[in-house]
């Protein structure tokens, strides 16, 4: 009697993982196809660059390639890689492969391949983007590399360097943004790369005032929107006045039309509670009216041709 009911229970035992080895085939299978359907995906936008680099599409595309491991990601990493890719096109691989840094532990996904990139051999193009991409790992043993990232002679690659260095909380690199910044020789659009990346540091070493100027000034609504939030998540009653310029619709989008105005009421709200606004946020300078960007509709890290 005993022995029937222990190889009963044996046989139930045996069943349940048999179904359960099923079920996780089955999810297996399931991410495998995802993930082909992501590189197919992945594949039309690098058709045209230029265009998709501002596709959000770019950027989800890199959660669920990252599901199918390090062979899904190898279209991407090898466009990245290549010497033969537009600057357009390892823009739009890195779009895809900063958010996947987020999940990479080991370094297997893409980390590992992405290092090598900011060799002193690879073209300014290729290093800023491996700039840009570790930088979204936010690791702090990415920091030596990053730092020598830091020191190079073209700013694309420095500013995206600086922009992790900063983002990590290191103060050094916090200053040397805002000196690039305020520098006149600076170029638009790295400016605005270094306006972005001020929006990426610890909330203490936000500066309010360099923020709600260059939300006037930088030529791209992707940059103006990541103003738009930290203003609205830490900004005082002193931001009111700017964001409400862009909460009126001038010659800006609808979507920084309704991010401004979340931010006001957000400000608000918070001044209404008496909840502490980041320091620095005080008292910053906005100029009268804003003066029309040049550009709305530019790719965020879109470097001119070598």
């Amino acid at each position: 009697m005993y022995q029937r009911r222990f190889w009963y229970a044996a046989l139930c035992i045996f069943a349940l993982a048999a179904v359960g080895g099923c079920k996780k085939a089955e999810i297996v299978s399931v991410e495998k196809e995802q993930a082909k359907a992501a590189i197919d995906e992945w594949r039309q936008l690098a058709q045209n660059p230029d265009v998709n680099i501002g596709n959000q599409r770019a950027a989800e595309l890199g959660n669920e390639l990252a599901a199918g491991g390090p062979e899904s990601l190898d279209p991407v990493l090898k466009a990245l890689e290549s010497p033969d890719s537009t600057p357009a096109l390892k823009v739009l691989a890195t779009i895809t492969l900063e958010p996947v840094t987020q999940m990479d532990e080991d370094g297997s996904l893409a980390i590992n391949r992405v290092k090598p990139l900011l060799d002193a051999s690879q073209d300014a193009t290729t290093r800023a983007c491996a700039a840009q991409i570790l930088s979204a790992a936010l690791r702090q043993d990415l920091r030596p590399l990053l730092e020598t990232a830091a020191s190079d002679s073209d700013n694309r690659v420095k500013i995206a360097a600086l922009g992790g260095l900063a983002a990590l909380g290191d103060p050094n690199a916090v200053n040397q943004l805002k000196s690039l910044y305020r520098d006149p020789k600076v170029k638009l659009f790295e400016r605005d790369r270094v306006a972005y990346a001020l929006c990426q540091v610890p909330p203490d070493m936000l500066d309010m005032e360099i923020l709600t100027d260059a939300l006037y000034k930088v030529p791209w609504d992707s940059t103006r929107l990541a103003i738009i939030k930290t203003l609205g998540q830490f900004g005082t009653p002193a931001q009111i006045h700017p964001l409400e310029d862009f909460s009126k619709g001038v010659v800006v989008g609808a979507n920084v039309v309704n991010a401004a105005s979340e931010a006001v009421a957000a400000i608000r709200e918070r001044n209404s509670t008496g909840e502490a606004a980041a320091p620095g946020s005080e008292s910053p300078a906005a100029p009268a009216a804003p003066a029309a960007p040049e550009s709305t509709s530019a790719p965020d890290i879109q470097p001119p041709a070598e």
